[in-house]
């Protein structure tokens, strides 16, 4: 038993808490009651779970973007994308260049605006953690942590699947020099 609060404690608010993380990223925080959410958050705290909370929150980011990110980020980048932004293909009309580079760039910027969003929204629910667990056991907040996130899970994935050896980030920055150079 946990001081405070039981194991069931823990997984009921742990239950409403991922469930709100899952209408956040969903838009359809509408109806959440931020209040409440805080107090769950508070409660688990109390109860000495700060850490258990703090990890479970790091691992539904982590699947969060292994499921909702990256499958469609992976479709955009197809072998002509990396055969023109870092392999210099030729053969390659401006236009497919440029509607290629566009369609990925827009839905890197949609990803990191709809992550950012969600994590101001996280990081106000979580706020007691960040007090009374993560400054206490010196770990980093869980926005800088959720930021982190996204840097590891999303620009430094490695998409071998198009037949090469690049990151996200390789391929993000390419495609910006060639936006640039167009």
């Amino acid at each position: 038993t946990q001081p405070g609060g039981t194991k069931n404690d823990f997984e009921l608010y742990w239950g409403k808490l991922c469930e709100a993380l899952h209408d956040i990223h969903t838009h359809n925080a509408g109806n959440l009651s931020f209040e409440q959410l805080y107090r769950f958050a508070y409660k688990i705290v109390l109860m000495k779970s700060g850490a258990q909370l703090y990890d479970r929150v790091t691992e539904f980011e982590g699947k969060w973007f292994a499921e909702q990110v990256m499958p469609p980020m992976s479709a955009l980048i197809t072998k002509n994308l990396v055969s023109i932004t870092l392999d210099g293909a030729p053969g390659i009309s401006v236009v497919e260049r440029r509607a290629l580079g566009e369609k990925f760039l827009r839905f890197v910027r949609t990803s990191w605006e709809n992550h950012n969003m969600a994590m101001n929204m996280n990081a106000d629910i979580l706020m007691y953690l960040d007090r009374g667990y993560c400054e206490d056991n010196r770990r980093p907040s869980i926005y800088a942590t959720t930021i982190g996130l996204f840097r590891d899970n999303i620009l430094r994935k490695n998409l071998g699947a198009t037949g090469s050896n690049y990151d996200v980030f390789d391929i993000l920055n390419a495609t910006i020099i060639d936006q640039i150079n167009m």
